[in-house]
């Protein structure tokens, strides 16, 4: 009994090793042509042989995912789409010349069920240029002379460019077709445009975050110029009947610098509202600067800073002032608050590097899927 089932075994084995040798020439035969006519990544099919179709080598999931790709791509046309009536025939004899000096070796089939797989050594000549055989090309009368040019175009061409890839197969009613998984390459490729755009993303983020860290420092800093007292008030200049804002400042610079520039930012609140009356930037490029130690007083005239109407403030209204900038000599920046701009450019990415990677999850999950 158990000689039996060995015996059974046996012949079951040697009967599949058969069946996967017969399948292998018509893989190798179909990879010979896919390497020879056709671009496996762009699937190009202009200009084939007229009594060859792609459905008898390609899975029609494939024909149509390109169809579709195609129809809502910008792209430029391919070779032979863009002049249909005269270079479809210019197109047969440029690519049937080609895959006649195209070298194609098929290794390492593999058969497993109804799956398969080859690898393709392809050698393509690369002459300088096609460009100048479609002139000549395209008023011959007949299928010889036009096939005459480009077979010595290519024959003649100085090199080669030798590639290695695998090919898969599938197996159906109709025989073996390529599997050339061009719905997951394209959405490989959409994926990986993704990750670029998140990476550029988070590295814009990493230099943000790096500024507003040196922010916290430079406002230390700027706290180290310190505002004693502040008072805003309307003062009538003489020879003049109106009233005019002036800024009244007790400054102590501790910053270890002597300051040639001071920046500002002024709000005049009423204690009891959340909108300011007033809300503004000034500066003072005090004579001579302040420094290191120094205590100044300064009385900021209206001529110094703009936007400030004051005939509307009330008297209970609070003037608070907060240094956002600092040069030393030379007119050298020391310290500076960024703008509130930077936090709102942080969050903005940060929600754009958010729908990236939910993006990236939904493409692994298709990709998956395939």
């Amino acid at each position: 009994m158990r000689t039996r089932f060995i015996t059974v075994v046996g012949i079951l084995l040697v009967l599949a090793v058969l069946n996967g040798c017969s399948e292998k020439p018509e893989i190798r035969d179909k990879a010979t042509w896919l390497c020879k006519f056709t671009g496996l990544e762009t699937l190009k099919t202009k200009g084939l042989p007229e009594d060859e179709d792609p459905k008898d080598y390609i899975r029609s999931e494939d024909l149509a995912h390109r169809k579709v790709k195609k129809e809502n791509s910008n792209d430029r046309p391919e070779f032979g789409e863009r002049f249909p009536v005269w270079f479809e025939p210019v197109a047969g004899a440029v690519r049937k010349a080609r895959a006649e000096h195209t070298d194609c070796k098929i290794t390492d089939i593999k058969v497993d069920g109804e799956s398969a797989s080859a690898t393709v050594h392809s050698g393509v000549p690369q002459p300088v240029s096609d460009i100048d055989i479609v002139s000549e090309l395209k008023d011959l009368d007949s299928d010889r002379k036009r096939l005459a040019r480009p077979r010595k175009f290519y024959a003649n061409a100085d090199s080669k460019k030798f590639n290695e890839y695998r090919v898969d197969f599938e197996k159906g009613d109709n025989g073996w077709r390529a599997n050339l998984h061009l719905k997951k390459k394209d959405l490989v490729e959409e994926r990986d445009k993704i990750e670029e755009k998140l990476e550029y993303v988070r590295s814009k983020l990493a230099e943000l975050r790096e500024r507003q860290a040196k922010a916290k420092e430079a406002r230390k800093n700027l706290g180290k110029f310190e505002i004693l007292e502040s008072d805003f008030r309307l003062s009538r200049p003489p020879f003049t009947g109106s009233l005019k804002p002036v800024i009244m400042l007790k400054i102590r610079n501790e910053t270890g610098h002597a300051i040639s520039h001071a920046f500002f930012h002024g709000v005049i609140k009423s204690p009891s509202s959340e909108v300011p009356w007033i809300e503004e930037s000034f500066k003072y490029k005090p004579p001579g600067g302040v420094e290191p130690s120094e205590t100044v007083r300064w009385s900021l005239a209206h001529n110094m800073f703009n936007n400030w109407n004051a005939t509307a403030v009330p008297d209970h209204a609070e003037f608070r002032v907060s240094v956002t900038r600092l040069e030393g000599a030379g007119g050298r920046t020391l310290y500076r608050l960024p703008s509130q701009e930077l936090s709102k450019r942080r969050a903005r990415l940060e929600r754009i590097a958010d729908s990236l990677e939910k993006k990236l999850d939904s493409y692994a999950e298709k990709i998956n899927k395939l």
